[in-house]
């Protein structure tokens, strides 16, 4: 199942650095095989160093602790930054963040050598890594399917190279020139900046580490006039600090004319940037104790970096790979931005992060465009934050400044809360946040055990310390479900009014329960919580989890109510862990489709909490939704046991049809047994909204994914629908199934490997009309006289006959009327229940049905049992009934006598296509009986009972 990939990497900066770690120590699908390129002599080259403090915010953090001694490296060199804020030149604060800003945002302050340090040390003397120094890579080959760097008439062969060679890439305008496009060059922002790394004394009167800011204000020389500067200022770990000046380029200037790369200035610059700010007050503590005095802090430095702003203009305008995705841009060679909000270190790690994460699939260069069009929005982003907080620092018409600094003033002082709450949304914003995440969220790399990336997780970080089997539950990425028993009550005549326009379930005393937890895309779930589960009381109450942020920065799990009003109404809960281990869940309002909080007080709004309490293999539940000054609506507690994972390994399965109904609870299936889950799709851009389903095109050659751990499902084809049939309908009901047939043997036939199995969706239509007679994988079909049914029978056995035609194990699931809420058959005879149809034709056929929860264990059980490796198999409940019988338990009256609809009738409205309602088929799954499996729902009164 791995796959081996040798990855080009041109860079061995923060981006390069990180992509490698990620590689070499996550993936599970693919052995990468790194060679780095730099153009220093040493990646850690102190000498060759552009050096600064840089902040690595917490989206970053979650993507380094995948590196080997992370932790231990950011306690020794990391230094958790003070609450910011912006000041004016007398030290007045103009906008700050709440003191508890870093509960929030953590942000961790480092000197950038020190990163790439620990970068590097996590690749270095390993056989899978080899890095190349003192080569600057001006360009590249093609060798048929692979990239080509030359060194020194040495040939360096990848499979795929991505450029992490800075703003001045020479990878990008190859790229661009292989592509036909302009070259994309770097845009000069018309400012530098002067920045340094201070050691500072310890024990002083000044408290350096106590406040990060930036400083707005004219810089004042006698000789060179007044300029529009901004003076940042963040702690590092003591003794160090990190400072910088940014300020407008002058031409024909002494200091401040424009100029190429990194420069240490000298000691005459070093005096004008001291004349700057001497006019400038230090900044103070709130008790008036000095934080920074400017000249001090620029007296104690002794060695200034100065560096002139460029970006890389339109990232969104130009392609980041190339057409074969073999070529891919990474960090400032693909979106260099100005270092105004200290996010261009963050970017590049996130960068690997997402590429990481794409590439960790056996068809790596699929994922590659994903990775693009996730980064690009987010890069555009940072780019348009960092050039608005520059454009707003140094603003030099004197009335908008003092239009600036009035309104940012009235702010602070008369609307502190408001004004620190818009401060903190916008460094939300800036990093990737939304109305559901505080900010972007790190792809699961899969490489140390991270559950922060999980919807619990993200509203309780504190999940480390419950029971192991608690939080494997909560955080799980495949999902997980369980039994148990439960009481509901509805205490009041009132309560139950409610309970039944809200559909609630009923109440009930220690009955069966059962719980299933799906991750339908990163960061949302769908709970389904099934009341009475598999008795007559049964009753499914499904809702989805998600996350919701507040205006306050507050992070909170969002559930909705329930039914269609789920998305709409939503409760926000707060998650505490109690003393003695259980989790208390306390809704702290309703939200409007998760956009923003009802503004209404708490008595008039209802309010939701439960508590679990951790069991040995579960815990024990005790929930309650009341409403103020009316009392409790519904009161349920029980116990709940986890299923134990049966999960697989290195096996995968390939799905075509896998966004239809079935397939998508197929899906679901294989996802929780472990499986990698491909779906064929008519277009690549399919969105299943099911994490971890990736998705190719059907028509494409897709045989790499083959191999023999490998299963391919075929679910794909036009419904037949009680429609009329058509020639052209009933033309497309065969063709549509013919092609995808032929489509799936041409790739078997290209694959390097047999798949493990090949199982091909038929019918129990197969069958035709066969009256009361018993029927088994080894009956004949029965044709008879109807053009319907001889067009059923002739589908499913040319579909069966072509299936066998591929070379490897062929199965036939003849499935019977799928059950669902969500389509096939069943909606058209709730339908005629509704209008108390009392049977079809004669009434007596048989009708072979199946649960669709049923259908997709099956296929999972014949999937993995060794002993169903070819031929048919029956794939419908154990206990068919009669049409009748359907249709009475679906009636709403069901005492009342039925209408009858004559098959004449049947026949005159919907033509050929009756025969779906007509034929009878009294179907067995004797081989699926007799190799032990068991059907959850046997007959039609437990499988219409586990649809509600």
């Amino acid at each position: 199942m791995v796959k081996s990939v040798h990855v080009l990497i041109v860079g061995g900066g923060i981006s390069g650095l990180t992509l490698a770690n990620l590689l070499i120590h996550g993936n599970k699908n693919v052995k990468f095989h790194i060679t780095m390129f730099e153009s220093r002599t040493f990646c850690n080259s102190n000498e060759q160093s552009i050096g600064g403090g840089i902040g690595i915010w917490p989206p970053s953090q979650t993507v380094l602790k995948n590196i080997p001694d992370y932790q231990k490296f950011i306690e020794q060199f990391g230094y958790i930054m003070p609450f910011p804020s912006y000041r004016d030149a007398d030290g007045k604060i103009l906008a700050r963040a709440n003191e508890d800003f870093s509960d929030r945002f953590p942000v961790q302050c480092l000197n950038r050598d020190d990163l790439i340090n620990m970068l590097l040390e996590g690749v270095k003397n390993r056989d899978d890594v080899e890095i190349i120094t003192s080569q600057k890579i001006y360009g590249y080959e093609r060798e048929n399917d692979q990239v080509v760097v030359n060194v020194d008439g040495i040939k360096y062969k990848g499979d795929l190279l991505v450029a992490c060679d800075g703003i001045h890439s020479k990878i990008r305008n190859c790229l661009m020139s292989e592509l036909k496009l302009p070259p994309v060059l770097e845009t000069d922002l018309g400012y530098t900046y002067f920045r340094a790394d201070t050691s500072l004394p310890v024990e002083t009167q000044y408290k350096w580490w106590s406040q990060a800011f930036e400083t707005w204000g004219n810089g004042d020389s006698k000789k060179y006039g007044t300029h529009e500067i901004r003076f940042g200022y963040v702690p590092l770990k003591p003794p160090n600090a990190f400072w910088f000046i940014a300020v407008k380029t002058q031409k024909d200037h002494k200091y401040l004319s424009p100029i190429n790369d990194v420069q240490v200035v000298n000691e005459g610059t070093k005096e004008f940037l001291k004349e700057l700010v001497k006019d400038w007050k230090p900044i103070r503590t709130d008790s008036g104790e000095i934080v920074v005095d400017y000249e001090e802090l620029i007296n104690s430095t002794h060695k200034i970096l100065r560096t002139d702003i460029s970006k890389i203009q339109g990232v969104e305008q130009f392609p980041w790979t190339s057409q074969d995705n073999r070529i891919v841009l990474m960090g400032d060679a693909a979106h260099a931005t100005a270092p105004n909000i200290a996010q261009g270190a963050g970017l590049c790690i996130e960068d690997a992060a997402c590429l990481a994460s794409k590439l960790n699939r056996i068809d790596y260069l699929k994922g590659i465009p994903e990775y693009e069009q996730e980064r690009k929005p987010r890069a555009k982003t940072v780019q348009s934050v960092a050039d608005l907080i520059a454009s707003v620092g140094q603003v030099q018409n004197p009335l908008l400044k003092m239009l600036r600094n009035g309104v940012m003033r009235t702010a602070n002082s008369f609307f502190p809360s408001l004004q620190r709450s818009i401060f903190e949304y916008f460094v939300s914003f800036s990093l990737g946040g939304s109305t559901k995440l505080r900010y972007w969220q790190a792809p699961g790399l899969s490489i140390t055990d991270d559950t922060s990336s999980s919807v619990f997780g993200s509203v309780f970080p504190e999940s480390n310390q419950l029971d192991d089997h608690v939080k494997e539950f909560k955080t799980s990425n495949i999902g997980g479900s369980g039994t148990g028993i439960v009481t509901v009550e509805k205490p009041s005549s009132f309560a139950k009014i409610v309970g039944a326009f809200a559909g609630f379930p009923c109440d009930m005393n220690e009955q069966p329960f059962h719980a299933q937890v799906v991750n339908l895309s990163q960061g949302v779930q769908r709970w389904s919580r099934v009341f009475g589960y598999n008795t007559s009381q049964q009753k499914t109450y499904s809702t989805t989890h998600a996350l919701y942020r507040g205006f306050n920065q507050k992070m909170y799990l969002s559930e909705g109510v329930g039914g269609f009003l789920d998305k709409a109404f939503r409760f926000i809960y707060q998650i505490k862990l109690q003393s003695d281990q259980s989790l208390k869940y306390e809704s702290q309002g309703l939200t409007f489709f998760d956009s923003f909080q009802i503004p209404l007080p708490s008595f008039l709004l209802p309010k939701s909490e439960w508590i679990e309490k951790p069991t040995k293999d579960g815990w024990k539940f005790d929930g309650k939704i009341s409403f103020p000054m009316i009392g409790t609506l519904l009161h349920y507690y029980g116990q709940f046991k986890i299923d134990k994972k049966d999960v697989v390994k290195n096996k995968r399965i390939i799905i075509a049809g896998g966004s239809g109904m079935i397939g998508q609870e197929v899906c679901l299936e294989f996802i929780r047994k472990g499986y990698d889950v491909y779906c064929l799709s008519r277009s690549a851009q399919t969105q299943l909204n099911i994490d971890g389903v990736k998705v190719r095109a059907m028509n494409e050659d897709w045989s790499d994914l083959i191999d023999k751990n490998t299963l391919i499902l075929n679910l794909s084809g036009s419904n037949p629908g009680a429609n009329r049939w058509t020639s052209s309908i009933k033309s497309d009901i065969a063709g549509s199934r013919f092609q995808v047939i032929d489509t799936i043997i041409q790739n078997i036939d290209r694959a390097r490997e047999k798949p493990l199995k090949y199982l091909q969706a038929s019918a129990a239509g197969f069958y035709g009309n066969a009256g009361d007679t018993i029927l088994t994988e080894d009956s004949e079909p029965i044709v008879g006289r109807d053009p319907g049914t001889k067009f059923r029978v002739e589908v499913c056995k040319e579909i069966e006959e072509r299936a066998k035609k591929a070379n490897c194990n062929v199965v036939n699931l003849r499935l019977g009327h799928v059950l669902s809420n969500t389509g096939g058959l069943l909606p058209y005879y709730r339908f005629s229940g509704f209008f108390c149809a009392g049977r079809f034709g004669s009434g007596n056929q048989f009708v072979p049905f199946v649960h669709i929860k049923d259908v997709a264990k099956a296929i999972a059980f014949i999937a993995n049992n060794d002993t169903l490796a070819d031929g048919a198999i029956n794939i419908t409940a154990p206990q068919p009934c009669s049409n009748s019988e359907m249709l009475r338990e679906l009636r709403l009256i069901k005492w009342a006598p039925g209408v009858p609809l004559p098959e004449s009738v049947l026949k005159l409205l919907i033509g050929e296509s009756s025969v779906i309602l007509t034929d009878s088929e009294r179907v067995q799954p004797k081989r699926l009986l007799e190799s032990g499996f068991q059907f959850d729902y046997n007959n039609i009164n437990e499988s219409l009972h586990g649809l509600q």
